[in-house]
């Protein structure tokens, strides 16, 4: 997040790659990004902080955070965020569409910075100066005093008519973003993203993790989301180790909902939980089908409880075939 306030994208295409190295999926990333975005538009405004839902001290850091941030980049930041969250399953480059919204980020970042916009025109517009007159006798013209070198060598026009492009504010150079990305060392993984902090070793209290599962599991009912509802109520997720909690799963439709709210519903455990690093694992489970009994089977389960059904079979002479 600090990458993209500062504009600085190599350093946040570099801290990505390190994020996807470490197993880290890209689409829950993305919306990771977003929740946290959302975060910190909602603490700029103390009318909106009870919406954060997190810790005392977490939102401290959310504040402190979002007042380095403008709200318009924000905004529009959301708005390219839940493009790429729309356009992910769909795209055949989904690592590529997420690097192109990072740097559309940074470009958002760049743009709204004062000290990046475009300086005044006066340098390359002015005119050039005028040729001197030929004269033989006649003193030459006071000259004006002379200009700053830089100065000088802006207003010297080209022999051959060309003037350069200046390269306006925010505009990237691919050749000197290949190159620091290169030399960059991997950028320290922030804590308060929700999104950059895979591999946590933090121990997972389960009465709390259950508490705060059938609670999400709740809200989704009160929404009309019912077959979610029964989908998270169906098992109880376990604890599978430090800082990993695991779904057991046993069709596809549980399959198809789970991979929809699971960005959602992560973001939700790291905030109530207080794990940023905190990873969930949705397992499908196959199911045994059990044998079907033929009648004559299940009869001799039933006579081994009751013999006294052999005699009754004999009486009544019955054909269990």
């Amino acid at each position: 997040t600090d990458g993209i306030i500062r504009g600085d994208i190599p350093a946040v295409l570099v801290e990505y790659n390190t994020i996807l190295q470490q197993g880290f999926d890209g689409h829950l990333f993305v919306a990771g990004l977003g929740r946290h975005f959302r975060d910190l538009l909602v603490s700029q405004d103390p009318r909106t902080l009870p919406l954060l839902e997190v810790g005392e001290d977490l939102t401290a850091r959310y504040g402190d955070q979002a007042q380095r941030v403008d709200r318009e980049l924000l905004v529009r930041g959301l708005d390219r965020l839940a493009q790429c969250d729309s356009q992910y399953k769909a795209s055949k480059e989904p690592r590529l569409l997420v690097e192109l919204t990072l740097v559309q980020l940074c470009r958002l970042s760049s743009t709204e910075d004062p000290s990046a916009q475009k300086k005044s025109p006066d340098v390359s517009i002015a005119p050039p100066p005028a040729p001197p007159r030929p004269t033989s006798a006649a003193p030459a013209p006071e000259r004006p005093a002379p200009a700053a070198p830089a100065e000088a060598v802006a207003r010297e026009p080209n022999a051959g008519g060309y003037t350069p492009k200046r390269r306006l504010a925010g505009q990237v150079s691919i050749k000197s973003t290949v190159a620091a990305a290169v030399e960059a060392a991997p950028a320290v993984l922030e804590a308060d993203s929700g999104t950059d902090m895979p591999g946590s070793s933090k121990e997972v209290n389960t009465a709390l993790l259950l508490r705060v599962w059938r609670e999400y599991a709740l809200k989704q009912k009160q929404l009309g989301r019912d077959s979610l509802h029964a989908t998270l109520m169906a098992r109880e997720p376990e604890v599978s180790g430090p800082g990993k909690v695991s779904f057991a799963i046993v069709n596809t439709v549980q399959e198809n909902y789970m991979r929809e709210e699971k960005p959602e519903l992560l973001g939700h455990l790291r905030r109530q939980l207080d794990d940023p690093g905190l990873d969930l694992e949705v397992r499908k489970e196959e199911v045994a089908v059990k044998p079907r009994f033929t009648p004559m089977e299940k009869f001799r389960v039933m006579a081994e409880k009751n013999p006294a059904l052999l005699k009754l079979r004999e009486e009544l002479d019955l054909d269990l075939g």
